[in-house]
């Protein structure tokens, strides 16, 4: 049986635990995937990027905004059954590039600062910038048999998927 209430809070627990994330993008219309930092805010969810214009994956969202975000715990050593049971979210967003002081306006850039000690260095180069993605669907996978499809304000709307 599940809980949606529980399961959602499992999300929410590992988008603000988690420090690193597969940015996967469309580039030159091949898919190509980085490891990207990130934070987030809630009500409404919204994920924030901080990237270089020198990582190939800044133009390709300049390109097609369109893209995917794999969050996921570490696997544990102790269980064999971690690499293929492993908690993860992959989240379809849309991005959209905001200005330095709309960051600072938001919050966002006090958050990164909090999450990342290597902020105020990243910001005293020009060629960063923050992007905000804004989730449209996801896929929580929180071990065999327990995988949602979330969707709806915060990602809240949970369904169970079942084999067909």
């Amino acid at each position: 049986m599940t809980n949606p209430a529980t399961e959602h809070d499992t999300l929410r627990e590992l988008f603000d635990q988690s420090l690193a994330a597969s940015l996967a993008v469309l580039d030159a219309g091949s898919p190509a995937v980085s490891l990207v930092t990130y934070t987030c805010t809630w009500s409404p969810l919204r994920l924030y990027l901080c990237v270089s214009e020198l990582s190939s994956h800044t133009p390709a969202l300049r390109a097609a905004p369109r893209c995917s975000l794999l969050i996921h715990r570490d696997p544990s050593p102790s269980d064999p059954h971690s690499n293929h049971a492993i908690t993860r979210a992959m989240i379809q967003c849309d991005a959209k590039f905001i200005s330095r002081d709309e960051a600072e306006l938001r919050g966002v850039t006090a958050q990164w600062r909090a999450k990342y000690a290597i902020t105020d260095m990243l910001l005293g180069l020009s060629d960063f910038s923050f992007v905000e993605l804004t989730p449209l669907s996801a896929t929580l996978i929180l071990g065999f048999g327990r995988a949602f499809r979330c969707t709806g304000e915060n990602l809240a709307v949970l369904e169970h998927q079942r084999p067909r």
